[in-house]
């Protein structure tokens, strides 16, 4: 049985990043998000290397990898100006 995880709001996001930049803990944005500890830490991990978590940058790659695993996984058609081919 595959996962089902709940992707946060942009709202939410919002939060993270003010309460990040506040310098609280994981715990205490988890408790004010009422949210899994595991989905609070998978946010961060995009932006472990620079430190800084940007909530705009977190939503907009959030949404990019949904729409491509759904393009991916065919349930999305893809127009004709998105195919390659070798042959024209």
């Amino acid at each position: 049985m595959a996962k089902i995880y709940k992707h946060l709001t942009t709202q939410e996001r919002a939060v993270v990043m003010i309460m990040r930049a506040d310098e609280c803990s994981t715990r205490s944005i988890v408790k004010r998000l009422c949210r899994s500890p595991s989905t609070i830490s998978r946010e961060f991990k995009p932006t472990s290397g620079s430190g800084v978590y940007d909530a705009d940058l977190a939503h907009t790659s959030a949404t990019l990898v949904v729409f491509w695993r759904d393009v991916c996984q065919n349930r999305m058609p893809m127009g004709r100006c998105f195919r390659w081919s070798a042959i024209s």
